[in-house]
């Protein structure tokens, strides 16, 4: 009985043991819901391919026309079920993505995933919480708040991505030999943006400090976040010839790595000593394939784990981004502006900008009957970006 059903509070949901009295007898149905526990047991497979099962066995028991209340509770574990998929196919694609040519397009495919995932879970706050008993409906309903907070976060997080491929496409013009020829115009090129980056970043951490249940905000994923702002605002700080400031907010962005990566990997040594190696070339140049590391670190425990498409982005262009900015202000601010380096981190915070969130609205759906399927309204797919 759907009353008294309950869970453990984590995604994704199991069906429950037995099927519904309505299913029996309907070998199609019966057929749709077995398809639909191996869908949701399965570790790896074709994400769309898990998806289309959960959706078509939803559309299976809309279309009983049943009463009874086990019916809305099948209806929706395998919708809740479906958000939590899109979220693990949205992330996909922006490990795919990052720093390839396809970016913009994938950053959009990526977004229409996260709207799907809202618009299913409002799907189910609207019409199918009364399937469950009180305490099993209030642990829903926490779940989906929960979930839909990082569908949010995500959702800021790709544009973030975003942000960083085209940073990345700057940096790597193919056209430097040495590391030391990463002048003052080269900075003023980076910093053109980094502002309005900086407050994308920042949106993402108001999100995420939201996000206090959440299996994807994590430790690491706010270290990553505070090094990014630091570093992007100290971009910012340089070009207004601000250099001690702009120092100090490096040496803090640095610090928030080191509670990411091993300290061995954030030595600027290399800088000052291979003077004729393009080293932040090389580093973004010798970029391996993707190994699509999302579906593992999605099932398993991700609270001492980076998200991999951010995690991707460490070697490929943040630190080795970070020691190069540090070592080219350490030069200036030695050489010629002689500024104090600013230390403290709260002075430094007093210099953040308010942050910028982009809003994710969920899509429309409704059950079709003549195709017996769970479908979303079509809605002109635009994506209103900040560039």
């Amino acid at each position: 009985m759907a009353a008294g059903f309950s869970f453990a509070g984590e995604l994704p949901i199991e069906l429950p043991g037995r099927a519904p009295a309505a299913v029996e007898g309907k070998p199609e149905v019966v057929a749709a819901r077995n398809a639909c526990v191996s869908a949701i047991a399965s570790d790896g497979g074709d994400v769309l391919s898990r998806i289309d099962v959960l959706l078509g066995y939803a559309g299976e028991i809309l279309g009983l026309d049943g009463t009874e209340q086990a019916l809305e509770c099948e209806v929706a574990v395998a919708v809740v079920d479906v958000a939590y998929l899109e979220q693990e196919l949205s992330l996909e694609m922006l490990e795919r993505a990052y720093g390839s040519p396809l970016a913009d397009s994938a950053w959009g495919s990526s977004g229409a995933c996260l709207k799907r995932g809202v618009g299913l879970l409002q799907f189910v706050e609207q019409q199918h919480m009364q399937a469950f008993g009180a305490e099993a409906r209030q642990n829903l309903f926490r779940l989906i708040n929960t979930l839909k907070l990082e569908l949010q976060f995500l959702q800021q997080m790709s544009v973030v991505v975003l942000s960083l491929s085209k940073l990345r496409s700057k940096v790597y013009s193919g056209r430097r030999d040495a590391v030391l020829d990463f002048r003052d115009h080269d900075v003023a090129q980076l910093a053109t943006n980094s502002s309005l980056y900086a407050k994308l970043v920042i949106g993402c951490y108001n999100t995420a400090t939201k996000c206090s249940a959440s299996t994807v905000v994590n430790k690491p994923l706010v270290s990553y976040l505070n090094c990014l702002t630091f570093l992007l605002l100290s971009l910012d700080q340089y070009s207004k010839d601000q250099c001690g400031v702009a120092l100090g907010m490096v040496d803090q962005a640095i610090r928030y790595l080191s509670q990411i990566v091993p300290a061995d990997r954030l030595s600027d040594s290399i800088l000052a000593s291979r003077k004729k190696t393009d080293f932040l070339k090389n580093a973004i140049g010798k970029r391996t394939k993707n190994p699509r590391k999302t579906l593992r670190w999605i099932r398993r425990s991700r609270r001492e784990e980076l998200i991999p498409v951010l995690a991707l982005t460490l070697d490929d262009f943040v630190i080795p981004l970070a020691q190069l900015l540090r070592y080219r202000y350490q030069q200036m601010n030695e050489k010629l502006a002689y500024q104090k380096v600013e230390a403290d981190e709260a002075t430094l915070r007093k210099l953040f900008p308010r942050g910028k969130a982009p809003e994710l609205k969920g899509s429309q759906w409704f059950f079709n009957r003549e195709t017996s399927r769970l479908q979303e309204v079509a809605s002109p797919s635009a994506a209103a970006g900040y560039y």
